[in-house]
């Protein structure tokens, strides 16, 4: 009886998604689902424990494929077909055995999402028929680039680098620095994050991760229009909060030092290099903590100002 009861509540789950749905349960919270968010199989079963499935009102069936609820990366589009690489592959044949026909909801990376529909499977590629395409423009308008030294746990500069693109940003250049404690590092891999964190939050276009370079090399060669420097080393500086100046279509470059932070060297260069010193408050942040809260504060700015 009791298996029964959940194959038919698994059915159900798979079945429906919520248009909008408000469910109050003795001491259950209020569920507030938007649309195209399938209904959550922990709180499905406690609806079932509750016996309160009946409760749910404004239930709306309707065609799961009419709104996708995962992008897959095209590395390639060519004469009216994209392909999908071997990992790509690896998911969608192998995981969830689509087969030919089936449709897929498709994104290029360059702003461009793709309705197509799979011709061809190989040994380790799909080739599909693209039936529609839309451009997807980022929804904020200024270029944000954001510089770190990695941090010498490698998980916590994947963990920034994540949740920034998460956020929002166009391009991430890791830097070494006199006090950096990491020399090498797999940009390949960052990529795969950047892109998994991209599918995630759907961002239409990838940032661009660029390759190691030395802190000096890079900041006199930056040319960004708004240039900041986040170091811990004097408590009289501006919060970057306050000296951001928002303005559409410009350049916002933010260096984050390692551990050690940024040496007095290094800082009297980037200022020399028409970089601005700033703080992103009164807490000392971890390397990843301060990428992530200068990301934010720049986007946070932005949506203040529009």
């Amino acid at each position: 009886m009791m298996k029964m009861r959940i194959w038919k509540a698994l059915r159900f789950w798979m079945k429906v998604t919520l248009h909008k749905v408000e469910v109050r349960i003795k001491k259950l919270e209020v569920f507030n689902c938007n649309r195209y968010q399938v209904l959550g199989i922990k709180t499905f079963f406690q609806l079932l424990t509750y016996q309160a499935a009946k409760r749910v009102i404004v239930l709306s069936p309707f065609n799961l494929s009419s709104f996708p609820l995962q992008f897959y990366f095209t590395y390639k589009i060519e004469s009216g077909f994209a392909f999908l690489d071997e990992e790509e592959y690896i998911h969608v044949v192998k995981t969830l055995r689509k087969k030919q026909g089936d449709r897929l909801e498709l994104m290029d990376g360059k702003g461009f999402y793709y309705e197509a529909e799979i011709a061809e499977i190989g040994k380790k590629e799909v080739k599909l028929r693209i039936l529609s395409s839309r451009e997807v423009p980022l929804n904020w308008d200024f270029d944000l680039q954001l510089a770190v030294a990695p941090t010498k746990n490698i998980d916590r500069t994947e963990w920034m680098l994540e949740k920034c693109v998460e956020i929002g940003i166009n391009s991430f250049s890791p830097i070494l620095c006199r006090h950096s404690e990491r020399k090498q590092i797999r940009i390949d891999r960052l990529e795969k994050i950047a892109l998994a964190a991209a599918k995630q939050s759907q961002k239409s276009v990838l940032p661009k991760i660029n390759e190691l370079i030395d802190f000096d090399k890079f900041v006199r060669a930056s040319k960004a229009d708004q240039k900041f420097i986040a170091h811990c080393q004097s408590t009289e500086l501006a919060e970057l909060k306050n000296a951001f100046e928002y303005s559409p279509g410009a350049s916002v470059l933010v260096l984050i030092g390692p551990e050690g932070d940024f040496s007095p060297e290094e800082v009297a260069l980037a200022i020399s290099s028409g970089f601005k010193a700033v703080s992103l408050g009164k807490s000392r942040l971890r390397t990843e903590t301060a990428g992530l809260v200068a990301c934010h504060t720049v986007q946070l700015m932005v949506a203040d100002n529009k």
